[in-house]
């Protein structure tokens, strides 16, 4: 290959450490990561020098699990130009671990300070400004996912009107097929089509009716969200529903009836399908609303696949559990992917009882959702796992309100005393629900009357009011 300024030897790879799936190291990549040289030699020493070189994310700076400057998507030709506020403009901010083990730092030793003193340099300058993990606003609540009704012009302007702060995308299953989490999750896929059969979804071979009805329900839901967006204004942050690969594996079949995570490669290739779907998902949803995106994988089929509790397709067995390290392999892969996409923490949701809570922070989950009331029996090895997932930083969305209508209306302390309870269970300061809390509904609102599911909404809110200045006979 060659440049104005020489040749410059690429090395093909099956899996370039830029990303974006190709096979090779093309220039426009380069260029777009901050690639330049002075001479041609310069520039295929270095690039011979990346491939030598099996740099870690501590050398370059990059951290994983949390947000850090990341000195290496810009290139700075100034020693003293890392401690301006232009380096931390054009500074990438990295979340996964599979991005910043990667992405290898394009910095000329000649020219540069070398990495650990660029990190110096970022932590002392006063121009600096820092940037947490938590991508909403404190003292803010949201909702699961699903709601009634059949409308989504309302049910986004609903949502936008009583979760200003932090809104979701909502989903109305009652409008039938490709209306639920696997069926809107499947019309993600790319190159990958189901149908609807008598057990459920199933691969096919080609887009067919049930999936492009799914795809015109997804994009009215679009529609929808951008104008509640052009009526109550861009909103801090989005939250956006999808099925995780193990809940999406195990509600779609094979063609020949098994279900998907049954086959580990097909398991493979959905979940790789459906990361290339979500990145055009996000990307017209970030032009349409122009705020961040965090998207929320629903996994409540997680405890049955780790116990080995879902039913075979004829009904007299099941299916064998999954080992747990294969789950967080899994899981680990799709948020990080995710993450490194939106920029964002990935919240994953299970509201099936006894989540397992530690198994989602090891994965990298940002934030964890869970219905509090199943915690009346819980053992004191979850109890350990929450607290464990707290203290690492981790937020907790927690499932306070009714999904459903109550027969008696309850106030605000009852419906903040789980929690209040829980945190001095654990030993934590109740400042603590303030800084990693999101007060939500118990699970989805689908059952719901369209009475209770306002009212749900407007509690939630108050509630995540209440964590952040605590009543006085709290």
């Amino acid at each position: 290959m060659m440049t104005s300024s020489g040749p410059v030897k690429v090395r093909t790879r099956r899996h370039s450490p830029l990303g974006g799936g190709s096979a090779t190291f093309a220039v426009l990549r380069l260029r777009r990561r901050g690639w330049s040289s002075k001479s041609g030699s310069r520039a295929a020493g270095r690039c011979r020098q990346q491939e030598a070189d099996k740099l870690t994310p501590r050398h370059h700076g990059c951290q994983s699990k949390s947000y850090t400057y990341c000195h290496h998507h810009q290139p700075t030709t100034s020693r003293a130009g890392f401690a301006t506020s232009q380096a931390v403009q054009t500074a990438g901010l990295v979340q996964s671990k599979e991005r910043a083990a990667n992405v290898r730092p394009w910095w000329n030793p000649g020219r540069m300070r070398p990495p650990g003193v660029v990190r110096r340099a970022l932590a002392r300058s006063a121009t600096i400004q820092l940037v947490t993990e938590r991508a909403w606003p404190a003292g803010v609540a949201t909702a699961i996912g699903s709601m009634p009704g059949v409308d989504p012009v309302e049910a986004a302007a609903v949502v936008f009107g009583e979760l200003p702060d932090f809104p979701h995308m909502p989903e109305l299953p009652a409008r039938g097929v490709g209306a639920d989490t696997i069926g809107r999750t499947a019309a993600l896929l790319v190159d990958l089509a189901v149908e609807v059969v008598p057990s459920g979804y199933r691969m096919t071979g080609r887009p067919g009716h049930d999936h492009r009805r799914a795809l015109d329900l997804l994009r009215w839901d679009l529609d929808a969200v951008q104008q509640a967006r052009e009526n109550a204004g861009s909103p801090p942050v989005l939250k956006i529903q999808l099925a995780g690969p193990w809940t999406l594996g195990a509600g779609i079949e094979l063609a020949r009836g098994h279900r998907v995570l049954t086959d580990r490669g097909a398991l493979r290739d959905v979940t790789a399908s459906l990361l290339d779907g979500l990145v055009q998902h996000v990307e017209e949803l970030t032009t349409r609303i122009g705020a961040p995106i965090v998207v929320q994988l629903d996994e409540p089929s997680l405890p049955a696949v780790l116990g080995g509790r879902l039913p075979t397709p004829s009904g007299y067995g099941n299916v064998p559990a999954v080992p747990e390290p294969e789950v967080r392999e899994l899981l680990t892969t799709t948020i990080d992917r995710i993450g490194g996409l939106t920029g964002q923490p990935v919240v994953v949701h299970c509201c099936a009882p006894r989540p397992p809570i530690g198994l989602l922070r090891s994965a990298g989950a940002g934030g964890v959702a869970f219905d509090v009331s199943q915690l009346s029996e819980a053992p004191a090895a979850l109890l350990d796992e929450i607290g464990e997932t707290w203290d690492s930083g981790t937020s907790l969305f927690l499932g306070l309100v009714p999904a459903t209508n109550s027969a008696k209306a309850p106030s605000l302390k009852d419906l903040a005393m789980p929690a209040l309870n829980l945190v001095d269970r654990l030993g934590f300061n109740r400042s603590i629900l303030a800084e990693q809390a999101v007060p939500t509904p118990a699970c989805g609102l689908a059952g719901a009357t369209n009475e209770w599911m306002r009212r749900a909404l407007a509690l939630s809110r108050d509630l995540g009011k209440a964590f952040l200045e605590p009543p006085e006979n709290w």
